[in-house]
């Protein structure tokens, strides 16, 4: 039901919820969010991989399917969100569409992402929705803690 969809949509961190729904309940092109957001996007698709795979767990649990096991193959997901976005390498897009034609498991987890950014984008979204004005704020303080953890972990080793 859309309630699960939406109740799921809103549990999520702010800077996860805010990227899915300029993407995709919105429709925004990547550049747009990313601007609008002030991240790059890399970022972005990180926040993307992030919130769609907590919106399928979500719907698969409702439906009350099997959870998703590591995928055998050992492909990472996040390479899966990757190339849903157009964010891999010619090459290694090329061998990920291989890939996928032979392991049910990522084709699978490729169908749920897309599926899931599609059932986003017919959510409602009252017209002249925007945005709201302190989220840039939040963004640029996530975006600096991030830089610091990764200064952290670096200076640590």
């Amino acid at each position: 039901s859309w309630e699960v969809l939406e109740r799921a949509l809103d549990g999520l961190d702010l800077p996860v919820q805010e990227t899915l729904r300029l993407r995709d309940v919105v429709g925004w092109e990547q550049r747009d969010a990313c601007d609008a957001l002030g991240l790059t996007e890399a970022e972005e698709r990180a926040l993307l991989h992030e919130g769609r795979t907590a919106l399928c767990v979500a719907v698969r649990d409702h439906l009350a399917a099997p959870p998703w096991p590591d995928p055998p193959c050992g492909t990472p997901p996040l390479a899966i969100s990757e190339h849903l976005e157009g964010g891999l390498p010619l090459q290694a897009a090329s061998d990920l569409e291989r890939h996928l034609a032979g392991c049910g498991h990522c084709a699978d987890r490729l169908q749920w992402l897309r599926g899931i950014s599609t059932l986003l984008g017919m959510l409602r979204q009252p017209p002249g929705v925007q945005a709201d004005p302190e989220l840039h704020a939040i963004f640029r303080r996530w975006r600096a803690g991030r830089r610091l953890r990764l200064w952290h972990r670096l200076l640590a080793r």
